[in-house]
């Protein structure tokens, strides 16, 4: 686990997690056997894919621990439209990129090329792969049961 040092650096980042969330996402994460790959779905700055990104690194440090991110960076954060113009979505990214490299955890974070969980969600099916330890959905409030469905089918 990390010492009070690191949260209290990770507190800083924008976002709605508490310390108390921040240390039980760790720990789900850190206590995932290897290889292990995490889908997250929405991380606004970052805060959540930290923590989670952290907890790869210091239980798998050869990287067979990976967090895929997944948010369209459209200003969508509970207080906005979710219509971010093309420079404020660029803003956006860089601000999370930013938040990530400054942990220095960018070797345990794969961005897709993907905006929205439909397209991640079309290309897992297409490649037929579900091979995935967790998700962690907390995107579009209004879709998330839509995207728990599509992760785990009954």
């Amino acid at each position: 686990m990390r010492d009070d040092a690191w949260w209290k650096r990770w507190s800083g980042v924008p976002g709605w997690f508490n310390e108390a969330e921040g240390k039980t996402l760790y720990r789900l994460i850190y206590d995932l056997p290897t290889p292990a790959m995490i889908v997250e779905i929405g991380c606004f700055r970052g805060k959540s894919t930290i923590a989670m990104l952290q907890a790869c690194a210091d239980s798998s440090n050869d990287r067979h621990k990976l967090v895929i991110s997944i948010d369209p960076f459209d200003g969508g954060d509970g207080a906005s439209s979710g219509l971010a113009d093309e420079r404020e979505r660029a803003k956006l990214v860089k601000q999370f990129r930013d938040n990530v490299k400054s942990f220095n955890l960018d070797p345990w974070l794969s961005r897709l090329d993907v905006e929205t969980s439909d397209e991640w969600f079309a290309q897992r099916d297409a490649r037929g792969t579900s091979e995935y330890a967790a998700f962690f959905i907390d995107g579009l409030h209004s879709i998330v049961d839509q995207d728990m469905k599509r992760a785990w089918p009954l």
